[in-house]
């Protein structure tokens, strides 16, 4: 995906939560509610303003940060040789936090409980999307396991990169699939956590056999 037709997207993505916001706040209650606990339950309420705008403005800083973050890369680690796959990447985090502004809007459009079942599914399949592309993500500061390791090795990086995009493949599928069947709220955390953790202590063993450290 080029440059320009990634950023077409995203910005359509954050007009889009934008209007539901819009839509949706003229019959929003005040105060409204803004937070949840583990079991969905409200515990937390702030202003209609601040609920609607919140999730659009921190999209609208996230896609700077994308856009403004490759122009300060290095030379050896610049985002170019694999552009199209930082945009798709770019396009997902972006789809994502769209998707959570919907989830959570409608649920306080209806002063109702927010499943977490169906947050931790759109998590899951992020992962499951990301696991897809993070095979091919090159050396860089920005995305990625950025361990000391596999910054200081290229050949660490690739193979880091690529068994941990099977693994979140896989345990991001299955736990669309167990979260939907009632996965408690900790065990998806939990697994979420020890997936995301897998790949940095993998980086290290793999430094070590690539080096010939003892």
């Amino acid at each position: 995906m080029k440059r320009s037709t990634a950023l077409a997207v995203n910005l359509a993505i954050i007009g889009a939560a934008l209007l539901y916001s819009a839509v949706l706040y003229p019959s929003l209650p005040n105060p409204t509610p803004s937070h949840w606990d583990a079991n969905g339950k409200i515990n937390g309420y702030a202003s209609p303003l601040f609920v609607c705008l919140l999730t659009p403005v921190m999209m609208l800083l996230i896609l700077g940060l994308f856009v403004a973050l490759p122009k300060m890369s290095p030379e050896k680690f610049r985002v170019d040789s694999w552009e199209r796959v930082y945009n798709l990447i770019m396009v997902l985090v972006m789809t994502l936090m769209g998707a959570i502004h919907v989830l959570t809007m409608t649920a306080t459009h209806n002063s109702a409980m927010l499943a977490p079942k169906f947050l931790f599914s759109l998590i899951f399949l992020f992962f499951a999307l990301m696991g897809n592309f993070i095979g091919k993500v090159r050396r860089n500061f920005w995305v990625g396991v950025r361990t000391p390791w596999t910054l200081a090795n290229e050949t660490v990086w690739n193979i880091v990169h690529r068994r941990a995009g099977q693994l979140w493949v896989a345990v991001g599928l299955l736990g669309v699939v167990l979260t939907l069947l009632g996965l408690p709220f900790w065990y998806s955390f939990t697994l979420l956590i020890v997936s995301a953790f897998i790949p940095v202590v993998h980086s290290y063993f793999v430094w070590k056999r690539i080096e010939g450290k003892p």
